[in-house]
Formats: structure tokens, sequence, C-alpha cells
């Protein structure tokens, strides 16, 4: 119901000035993923740069490092079990506004739909890590981490909103936000909520088929397909004046078109992108055929042909080995160049697929840009209701913008003395966890310094002289927000944010402030790390931090 207009200056030139080894920034792995207690130094430092004349520029060798007005002082003296916290981020999206419809159709529907299929993603990608060809299998090992991170969210999210009486509660508050629109000289309210749930219901009865739309051809599906739909879209919206284009293909948007081809062979196999792209199109012969028109003229399928596997297997072979988009010069000068005549008039086997599944896609772009118009004009009335009736206590939702989430370094049981219900984990323990192979496989060195308790000014008195490495907060965030710098009451930096709890994921559509809790790195350890374990004493010194160790 409201919005706001926020500048931001670009810096275009950032490098990676420090990682710390892998067995330390992702100690645990997908072992110890959505869980506590944690002991993962997940990190990494950046340092912008800007032109001689202190403003954005692409990258040079003349470019000197940013000097904001503003900047996070690092704090090496860190925060205790209560102490206030907060994190700024940009998270992703959270449902909280849903209605009772929509989560009933979530819960029954929508989520057991996508599990399945990301079950179906990792079986696929499982056997692709044992491949001979190392390229495939280390980009399959990739694929694997994001798709068993999406996967355990999923299921936590499921099992969340089904356990307890979060459903009977979304049931309820339903009923209250309706009677009060029922009142009198609310009738605008009511007749808003009444639209706003029969365009939500035409939005479910195509979701399904939507979400397998999306996986073969949207932001998770091919890499070498998305690539051709985005040439072809870019070829659609150049004859346009530039304001009148569709945001994403406007002259500003060039640098980053062009970076993402550019960084297209980082998480590109073609094995990989193939076998991925034929469980999609699988996953779509099992819809109606009005709801995959395009399938059949992709395929080169004859009008009474049946698609199933074999045929599927085949027409992949062949237009993967035929096509020349792999080539990443080729790629750019399209996406720059090309018009649709030149793209119709041309025989490269994916971009000839990629024009046959437009149509498709742009009937339900146009469509779907209608119904989020719709909803923006109706949805705001619910919303409201939903404040009014829950006293002004409404949690917000996360939309991709900054958002600031404030509470308290908190674990799960506030009231216990127990090691095991610290807010905070430690150094010690993780020579207790250490197995000496991945995920539990710390550096030597840092094993050694850990027995010898050498941890110079970054020990804790109130954690018995020991180092802290991650903490708990009740902080509230989701998908987006790693990486969001945690600060105490000062605006100090004392961590970053990196992972929720398996038990708090249904926070994203029903908040519940009991279980959400939220995993930082503390600062103390990423401090301890540069400096006794790596040596990054330059770095230290650039952040006001003096090398103790």
């Amino acid at each position: 119901g409201r919005y706001q207009l926020i500048e931001y200056l670009e810096i275009r030139d950032v490098r990676l000035v420090y990682v710390p080894k892998r067995s330390v920034g992702n100690y645990g792995g997908e072992t110890d993923n959505w869980a506590w207690p944690r002991h993962t130094g997940d990190f990494s430092f950046y340092r912008a740069y800007v032109g001689p004349d202190g403003k954005s520029a692409d990258y040079s060798p003349d470019n000197v490092p940013y000097q904001p007005a503003h900047y996070l002082k690092v704090s090496t003296q860190g925060i205790k079990r209560g102490d206030f916290v907060m994190v700024v981020g940009y998270p992703g999206k959270t449902e909280r506004s849903m209605t009772a419809a929509e989560m009933k159709y979530k819960v029954e529907h929508y989520y057991p739909y996508v599990i399945a299929y990301l079950k179906q993603r990792y079986a696929v990608i499982e056997k692709l890590l044992a491949s001979p060809d190392k390229n495939t299998s280390i980009k399959a090992g990739v694929a694997k981490q994001f798709t068993q991170n999406y996967l355990e969210k999923s299921q936590g999210l499921l099992a969340g909103l089904t356990r307890g009486d979060l459903m009977q509660r979304k049931i309820k508050l339903d009923a209250e936000i309706k009677a009060w629109a029922r009142e009198r000289g609310r009738e605008g309210y009511e007749i808003d909520i009444q639209n706003m749930e029969q365009i939500q219901a035409e939005a479910r009865s195509t979701a399904l088929s939507e979400f397998d739309r999306q996986i073969a051809f949207g932001r998770y599906g091919s890499k070498l397909f998305g690539a051709a739909l985005q040439i072809v879209r870019m070829a659609e919206e150049r004859p346009k004046k530039d304001l009148d284009r569709k945001p994403g293909y406007q002259d500003r948007d060039m640098p980053d078109l062009l970076a993402q081809q550019k960084s297209f062979a980082r998480s590109y196999d073609r094995t990989l992108d193939r076998e991925l792209m034929k469980l999609s199109l699988l996953r779509m012969t099992k819809l109606p055929e009005k709801d995959r028109p395009w399938l059949r003229s992709m395929l080169g399928a004859k009008k009474r042909q049946v698609i199933d596997e074999a045929l599927i297997d085949r027409a992949l072979k062949k237009i993967y080995a035929s096509t020349r988009l792999e080539d990443e010069s080729l790629r750019i000068k399209l996406l720059q160049h090309a018009t649709l005549a030149k793209l119709k008039a041309g025989k490269d086997p994916v971009i000839r697929a990629a024009l046959a599944i437009r149509p498709a896609l742009k009937a339900y772009e146009e469509k779907e840009d209608i119904r989020v118009g719709k909803l923006l004009l109706v949805k705001p009335a619910y919303t409201q209701g939903m404040r009014e009736v829950l006293g002004g206590f409404l949690s917000p939702d996360a939309n991709g913008t900054l958002r600031i989430t404030y509470g308290t370094v908190r674990s799960f049981k506030p009231a216990s003395c127990e090691e095991a219900d610290w807010p905070f984990t430690t150094a010690a323990q993780i020579v207790i966890k250490n197995r000496d192979k991945e995920p539990f496989d710390a550096p030597q060195k840092l094993l050694e310094m850990i027995q010898a308790r050498r941890y110079g000014p970054y020990a804790q008195e109130f954690l018995g002289g020991e180092l802290p490495v991650n903490f708990l907060s009740d902080l509230d965030i989701t998908g987006g927000n790693s990486g969001s710098a945690t600060l105490n009451d000062q605006g100090e930096l004392v961590g970053l944010a990196f992972d929720g709890t398996i038990a708090g994921v249904a926070s994203d559509v029903v908040f519940d402030p009991e279980s959400t809790r939220t995993i930082s790195v503390d600062v103390r350890y990423m401090l301890w790390v540069m400096d006794g374990i790596d040596g990054a004493d330059h770095l230290l010194q650039e952040m006001g931090v003096t090398p103790s160790i």
C-alpha cells in the first residue's frame, strides 16, 4: 500500500580480496545445512573501486579504492547473550499476507509438487557426480548443493505449516479479516478482497504448469535455452524506444546482460544442462497438450507422433551437438545486434527452439502482468484488514528491497545455561566435530591453533576463554539475506548472517518468533582466521583492526 523511491550508486568494479579455505568457509557442508549447532566460517571480503574522479566506472587498472562518506566500523569486542543485534540486507520474498485459501493450496498441492521435482532433479545430478568429465562432475557438485538447499527448505516449509495449529490460525485470521471488511462503511474493502480471491483462484488453476515452464526456461532452467530466449526477447524489444522497452532490456541494462553472458561458462556444462532440460521436458509430457503447445515444434515432432523419453533424448542430443550458442562471442554479438528477422532466417536449433517457445511465453507474461497489476490495486485491502485485526502487529514481508530486522542474541532455550543451549558455538567444538574428511576437514593449522588455545584477543571470558564461531539470534531473515551485515547497537559489524534453521522456515508464511532463528558467523572468528591462520594483516589494518597474533 505504500512505495518508496530509493536511489543507489552502483559500483561496477568490485574485486574479491579475501576468502578463507573451503574447509573453513563450508565447514559442515550440506550435512549441517539449516542446522544448529554450526561451525561454519562463511565469509569473504571484497573491495569496491571507482575511477580516479571518485565516480563509478567499469574495471580499469587506473581505478582506485572507493572512499565512501560513511562505512561500518568492525567491532573487535563482538556481542554476548541477550545483546541487541540487527541485520541490514536485501531478502528475497516472503508471503505472510497469504490468504487461507492460498496457504491450503500451497500445502496440499504446490509444495508437494515442488518437492517431487527437486527429488527428481537431485537424482539426475547425483548420477553426474561420477562423470569421467571433470567439468561435468564439478558443475554437478555445485548444482547438487543448490538443489539440496532448495529441497530441504521446501520440505521444512511444508513440515512447519502442517505442524501444530498454523493452518487453523490462518483460517481464523482470514475469517476475522473478512468479518472486519463486512462492517458498515467498509464495503470497498469487502469488494476488493472478493476480487483478490477471484484473481488468485484463476492463478492457481495454472500454477503447476507454470512451475514446470519456469524450471525449463526460467531462472533455474536450462542456461543455454535461457540465453537463447534472452537474445530473442532483446531482438523483440530493440525496435522500441528505450523507455518503452520492458525493464531488464533497456540500454541501462545492457552491461548486466553482457556480464551474464561473460559469466555463462562458470556454471554451464553441456551434459548437465541437457539432462536437466530433458527432465523438465519429460515432466511437461504429463501436462495436457493445451498447456504445452510449443513442445511439439520445439522437438521437431510430427503431428501425431508420440512425445516420449526416447524422442526427447534424440532431439536434445541433436540440438546440443549442432548449436553454436555455446560460443560466448556469438551470444554477445546476437544480444547486441540481432533482429527477429535475422534470427528467424538462421538455422541454430536452440535459437529456433526459443522462437517456437516465445509466443507461449509472451502470452503468459502479458497475462501475468495484467494479473499482477490488478492485485496491486486490491491486495492492500486484505493487508490493511490483517493489520487492523492484529492490532498493528503485522510482521513485514520481504520484497527484494532493503530491510532492517532487529532482535537479540538468543538460543532456542534462553533460560538454560547448559553449553548445548548456548547461543554461541566455540572453536574447541570444531576439534571434537572434525573427521579429517569433507565436510568436517578443518585445516591442520587451524586445529593446532585451537588445541593450543592461541586465540589472542579474540577469546571471550564469558565463554570460558573460548573463541566464538557462530551465534544464534531471533532475527527475521529469509533467502537473499545470506552475507547480510549483522550489527550491534552502535551500528558496528559483529557478524554476517548466512543461514536459518529448518524449524523456522515456515515463518516465511506464518511468522513465529519462538521458532525463528538466524545463524551468523561471529566477527571474532572471522578476524581470528584472517589474523592467526592466513596472516591477512594488511586487510585487517585496512579495516581498522590491529593484527594481534
